[in-house]
């Protein structure tokens, strides 16, 4: 669940994270800039996700998706804007031991509602 406390915002405490209008409690939430790190042991082939920026946020210069595998980029899509639809996008793991999921902010360096989702994440 998402929340934010400020009145400008359209978002209250509790409300689900959305995804092109539908609900996904399976989402990875990061406000960018941030780094996810997950230890995968050599076990997986490959990441899915719908990458998108929560829905109701219609202002800032995006986000910047970026998947790492063992420290090397795997993946960029972006900048993908508020108003953007989501995208599917699919990495590579490579049997890889560690993968980081990375947000970044968008080309002008604003960090203002950068609330980046990695929706229906996960790996195979």
């Amino acid at each position: 669940m998402f929340s934010s406390e400020d009145p400008a915002d359209n978002i209250r405490a509790g409300d689900p994270i959305m995804l092109n209008s539908v609900d996904d409690p399976h989402a990875i939430f990061a406000h960018a800039p941030a780094k996810i790190v997950y230890t995968l042991g050599g076990k997986y082939n490959s990441f899915q996700a719908n990458i998108g920026l929560i829905e109701s946020i219609n202002c800032g210069d995006g986000v910047i998706f970026r998947v790492l595998v063992d420290g090397q980029e795997v993946l960029t899509y972006g900048p993908l804007l508020p108003l953007d639809n989501p995208m599917h996008v699919v990495a590579e793991l490579a049997n890889g031991n560690e993968m980081t999921l990375v947000t970044d902010v968008g080309p002008n360096g604003n960090k203002d509602y950068d609330w980046a989702n990695w929706g229906d994440a996960f790996v195979r």
